[in-house]
């Protein structure tokens, strides 16, 4: 494809820590084949106390509960991001969601994201790593473990360290995927029935996670030569105990590379800023190789008019 071909997208993404609703516009551009990213502006919208209740006791209602909820969520994104839109006068060409999690099972066939699309559309007329030690960080009021503070207080508990790194869920080859039922039942219920002090909890948390992450990027880095580099995204890069226990867990070949504060940040509604692109331009979003679908495929559902994205 020669030429320039540019879109202006809002991604949404709404994780299953439910500390909020990450909103990042972004630009993208298509230029002789390479695609170019920026993100102007970016924010989280806050869940409050009765939505993070709501949403954290989810998978135990009913299953008209669920729909009037997944209605009412998706209302609740439409207006967050209609202030966010109003707030910094955006003009995006669309709006791309993941919503959020409820049931994640792949190993029964079964996913479910809420936060109803359409009304997210019609609202704003346009078109195991954190998981587990932000639980427990939570219970001493603390939205998350800020840099490791509280991990580095603890002490990790070496027999549940090392029975929780024997998961048969490591040794499953890829495609695979975790949801938060397979977290609490395999990694926060085992922390919980140890009866370890909070710290001593995140830590063991930590250390497990540092080595399952270690351990894959060491796997890949054995089958190229000279230096490494895995670019590091998410919360956790700015947990500096988390990053430099896997760092002591990675072979020498391996350098982690943080971006920049706005990318680690919103890096997953980037990326579905990014497959909206692609499903708007009816190209593959969707890998068989990643995901465990059936085959490769154009992934997401289209509400209101895009003729105006170029």
């Amino acid at each position: 494809m020669k030429g320039q071909v540019k879109y202006q997208v809002i991604g949404l993404m709404s994780g299953t820590s439910l500390d909020g609703l990450d909103m990042a516009y972004c630009e993208f551009s298509l230029e002789d084949g390479q695609w170019q990213l920026i993100i102007p502006v970016a924010e989280t919208q806050p869940y409050n106390e009765v939505w993070q209740q709501k949403l954290g006791e989810i998978t135990e209602v009913s299953g008209e509960e669920l729909i009037f909820t997944d209605r009412d969520l998706g209302v609740w994104m439409g207006e967050a991001v209609k202030e966010f839109i109003n707030k910094y006068q955006l003009k995006p060409d669309f709006i791309a969601s993941h919503g959020h999690t409820v049931f994640h099972q792949p190993e029964k066939g079964i996913t479910y994201q809420m936060g109803n699309s359409f009304a997210i559309q019609a609202i704003s007329d346009i078109g195991t790593a954190n998981m587990v030690m932000n639980y427990f960080a939570q219970q001493l009021g603390q939205s998350f473990d800020v840099g490791g503070q509280i991990a580095q207080q603890g002490e990790p508990n070496q027999s549940l360290l090392a029975s929780l790194n024997q998961l048969p869920y490591y040794r499953q080859p890829f495609p695979k995927s975790l949801g938060y039922e397979w977290v609490h039942q395999e990694i926060i219920q085992p922390l919980e029935q140890e009866n370890l002090s909070i710290a001593d909890a995140i830590t063991t948390a930590l250390h497990h996670a540092a080595y399952q992450v270690a351990k894959d990027v060491n796997t890949f880095a054995d089958e190229k030569t000279g230096t490494f580099r895995v670019l590091v995204p998410g919360g956790g890069a700015f947990n500096v105990y988390f990053m430099d226990t896997i760092r002591k867990n990675c072979s020498e070949t391996v350098e982690l590379v943080v971006p920049d504060k706005k990318t680690v940040a919103f890096k997953e509604a980037l990326v579905f800023a990014f497959l909206g692109v692609l499903r708007v331009r009816n190209e593959i979003n969707c890998l068989q190789s990643v995901t465990g679908a059936q085959y490769d495929h154009s992934a997401g559902v289209i509400f209101g008019n895009l003729d105006h994205a170029q």
